[in-house]
Formats: structure tokens, sequence, C-alpha cells
């Protein structure tokens, strides 16, 4: 008697499973599944995609890189003040965890997370991406060395301003005592 018992029930659950099944089956309105990649769902405002890193913005402060908690970000940065500017920004996406801090980290909100969720790759050197091109990894130098260049004339040129003027407030004494 068990035995048929035990058989019943299996056949209930299935029976309520496959009810689920045609139902879909047989329901043109809704939609199951979306032929990825070709169509795409509409994803929200909060997703957290693959990295983007605008380097025209980003200031080299290496904030996000002490705020990421796995270390797949890696920035070397030229120049010094105002002109510094990353010369080289890799992010290693096979190591992000996308956990937004590094986002909320940075003070010129130049790193963002996109929409992008696709990571498929076809070499492991491509899992790694550099945000900045050579071509701008050298006009970032050029800029800094022509801060760097400006910054030292500015002083100089105070240098030689102070140093004028003892000159000139000893040479006004002098010529009031006489």
């Amino acid at each position: 008697m068990g035995v048929i018992k035990e058989i019943i029930d299996v056949a209930k659950s299935l029976g309520k499973g496959l009810k689920v099944t045609v139902k879909y089956w047989f329901s043109p309105s809704s939609t199951i599944t979306v032929q990825y990649p070709e169509e795409k769902r509409a994803l929200s405002e909060r997703t957290r995609g693959i990295l983007f890193n605008d380097v025209v913005k980003c200031t080299a402060c290496s904030a996000c890189v002490l705020a990421c908690p796995v270390k797949c970000i890696s920035l070397v940065p030229v120049g010094k003040g105002k002109a510094r500017k990353p010369k080289s920004f890799v992010i290693t996406i096979s190591q992000c965890m996308f956990c937004g801090l590094c986002v909320d980290a940075c003070p010129t909100k130049s790193l963002q997370h996109t929409q992008e969720l696709t990571m498929a790759r076809y070499g492991l050197e491509d899992l790694q991406i550099e945000y900045v091109t050579p071509e701008m990894a050298e006009r970032f130098v050029r800029e800094a060395e022509e801060y760097e260049r400006t910054q030292a004339e500015k002083a100089k040129k105070e240098a030689e301003k102070s140093a004028r003027k003892p000159e000139e407030k000893g040479e006004g004494d002098q010529g009031g005592s006489q």
C-alpha cells in the first residue's frame, strides 16, 4: 500500500509541474527567454557593469586604488599638482568584484560603472583594460613637464622678487639717514 501511495504522490507533483509548464508553453503573451545577445533586457540604472574611466577628468589621486579591496586597479601617475594625470590606468576585470567602492571614492567621478555586463574575451591579456592610450600618455607627460617648467619659472621669479625687496628696503634706509 505504501508504494502505491508514493506513486500517486509523485504523479500529483509531476502533474502540478507539467501544468505550470504547459500553461507557459501555450501562452503567447508571456516571454520566458530573451535571445541574448541579439535581444537584451533593460537593465537597472544602478547596474554595476564593467568599469570605465574618463582619463581626461581623472586626476590620478589614487583614491580608487586605495579603496579597491581586491587590488584590481593599477595606476601610474605623472606630474604634480593640477597637472597630475594617469600615465597608465589598468583595471583587471577578471579580478574585479564590482563592489563600487572605487566609484564611490573617486572625487572627480571619472570612474563609473557601465551597463556592459559581457566580459567574454579571447585571451587573458584582454581581461586587463588599459584606459590611457599611448598618445594620451605622451600628451599627459608633455603637459606635466610644461606645468612643472612654468611652476619652476614662477618660483624663480618669486625668489628674485623677494630677494630684491630687502635690497630696496636697505637702500631706502641708508638714503634717509644721510
